[in-house]
């Protein structure tokens, strides 16, 4: 199928066009007048050693080891459970989050965003978030019975005081009604066009019929087949005999 051969469906098809176009236009209005913008919030969070572990004072930022690598990805993978993210929705923080480390990356941090459309629930759940990451790195510890010198700290920064909305939200959803509804609309247009087609390919073929029935030769009625015909109603038997003489005598 040809690009003409869609427009001349659509032509032909013109008022199912036309509902479609209006369809698309009330949709997109709906859309932008109803659909809830989203956003965002989001921060980052940094696993260090205390500064202090013996004798020795060391910038916590030039002792990042690797097993603070390790117990940021554990800390990550708890706050995505399933279970985690049911507390968090019970305690009234009811927007969406992911948290996150750099695949690949050896660097012990986390990445934490949020999206809702209510902003200030998108803020409150990232603080809620961040709060339970330094809760659970804690609990972490304690069970496994870290000496006080070692335990590791979290820092964050980049925390959003003020959510942002997300850019396209809108459009991606205005995007995809007016697919589902372009979409629709063609198949409908298709259809009925070849309901309509072959509906006149099938009268354009009884009608050849009814003309080459009425063209055919017809054979001479004689007087014997007037004679012999069989009446189909009362008198119908002397017509058929008196126009059989007539017949006869303009013969002779």
């Amino acid at each position: 199928m040809y690009f003409s051969d869609l427009i001349s469906v659509l032509r032909r098809s013109w008022r199912i066009f036309a509902v479609g176009v209006l369809l698309m236009g009330a949709t997109s209005a709906g859309i932008m007048m109803y659909v809830p913008a989203s956003y965002q919030a989001s921060g980052n969070v940094l696993f260090l050693l205390p500064p202090k572990t013996g004798t020795v004072v060391v910038n916590p930022y030039l002792n990042l080891q690797s097993g603070l690598g390790a117990a940021a990805s554990i800390v990550g993978s708890v706050m995505m459970t399933t279970e985690t993210q049911a507390s968090v929705a019970q305690s009234g923080f009811t927007s969406t989050y992911a948290v996150a480390q750099a695949p690949g990356s050896s660097v012990p941090f986390l990445s934490v965003s949020t999206e809702d459309s209510d902003p200030q629930m998108a803020v409150k759940t990232l603080d809620e978030v961040n709060r339970r990451i330094g809760a659970q790195l804690t609990l972490m510890q304690e069970r496994a019975g870290a000496p006080s010198n070692q335990l590791i700290s979290i820092s964050t920064f980049g925390v959003t005081q003020q959510a942002e909305i997300v850019r396209g939200s809108k459009l991606r959803a205005l995007a995809a009604a007016l697919a589902i509804i372009g979409l629709g609309t063609v198949l409908v247009a298709f259809t009925v066009d070849g309901s309509r087609r072959r509906k006149a390919a099938r009268d354009a073929e009884k009608m050849e019929a009814e003309v080459a029935v009425r063209k055919a030769p017809r054979s001479p009625v004689t007087t014997a087949d007037l004679l012999t015909a069989k009446p189909t109603r009362e008198g119908s038997d002397s017509d058929l005999k008196r126009a059989g003489r007539q017949q006869a005598t303009r013969s002779e």
